[in-house]
């Protein structure tokens, strides 16, 4: 064999034994490792499952406490966001963050995602019907992405500066979607 020539080039590696034989290698070493990956997906499922309260209620129970406005509640959410992507410990949203490497749309935390964020728009478009707005659902699912948004560049800017922008921007939307 040439010195630097991959063993797996020379004849007898292509024979059936040679194959199997690098078949168990293959599977002896990295089977484990994704049963260890599949269960931290598993752990992440239940993780994600324990935040949903608590995350929901990070923002929305300030946003709650701070009138009984549902405009200023839903204008104090955006206010939540900035004080959240301020924290030294903010690494974006953990429900984003626990799905961003999932391929299989069926697997159980991406359903665990879908229903903090559809609860989370469900109390926008409930403030926002609330408060008037001419179209809640519309504005809601605005808000949404401008929340989204401001998280996710908040994460990557490592700044709270988008954050302040998506208040400002909500709060545009919030006033050109609700008459006075």
């Amino acid at each position: 064999m040439e010195p630097g020539a991959d063993s797996m080039d020379q004849p007898w590696a292509r024979t059936l034994p040679a194959r199997v034989a690098r078949e168990a290698i293959i599977c002896g070493v990295f089977g484990p490792l994704m049963d260890v990956y599949t269960r931290r997906d598993v752990i992440g499922h239940e993780h994600l499952e324990t935040l949903d309260q608590p995350v929901f209620e990070r923002f929305t129970t300030a946003a709650e406490r701070s009138s009984d406005d549902p405009r200023k509640q839903l204008e104090q959410l955006f206010a939540e966001l900035v004080v959240a992507v301020s924290s030294k410990e903010f690494r974006g949203c953990p429900f984003m963050n626990g799905v961003a490497e999932i391929a299989d749309q069926r697997h159980p935390a991406l359903e665990v995602v879908r229903r903090h964020k559809e609860r989370v728009r469900r109390w926008m478009r409930d403030r926002a019907r609330a408060a008037g707005a001419t179209n809640p659902d519309q504005l809601s699912r605005q808000l949404m992405v401008v929340f989204e948004g401001g998280q996710a560049q908040s994460l990557v800017e490592h700044s709270p500066k988008p954050a302040r922008d998506a208040r400002g921007i909500a709060k545009l939307l919030i006033d050109a979607a609700s008459p006075g």
